[in-house]
């Protein structure tokens, strides 16, 4: 599946449980409902994978994805009133760290936001 399909499903999930859910919840639940409507889409799934980071191939520290579909798009959900520029910075150095090329920052607040990232070695 391409990138595009899985961005057209992310997008579909995520206003889906913002429109069903509207804004003021604690992140918990849009977790669970925005990974229950992603699994409703036949994606794969899982929660809580834990990626290790290394810096100069020695063990810093673990990232844990809220989200991860097919063990290499990760999903960090978010229920801030405003998603902020640190939070991108975040994921795209997480993604370079990890070695993954495609990352969602995910935010139901004021409004559902979906902000793709792009692991950084990979920026022209």
């Amino acid at each position: 599946m391409r990138i595009n399909t899985y961005k057209h499903q992310i997008e579909a999930a995520t206003y889906e449980v913002f429109h069903q859910l509207g804004r003021g919840l604690n992140k918990a639940i849009y977790h669970k409902a925005f990974t229950d409507a992603l699994i409703g889409k036949g994606l794969a799934v899982t929660t809580g994978k834990i990626f290790k980071i290394k810096c100069a191939d020695i063990f810093v520290g673990d990232y844990i994805a809220d989200v991860c579909i097919n063990e290499n798009i990760v999903i960090q959900v978010m229920a801030a009133i405003e998603l902020k520029a640190i939070e991108e910075t975040k994921l795209t150095n997480h993604l370079t760290m990890m070695k993954l090329e495609f990352g969602y920052l995910i935010n139901f607040g004021q409004t559902a936001e979906v902000k793709g990232k792009f692991r950084m070695d990979r920026l022209i």
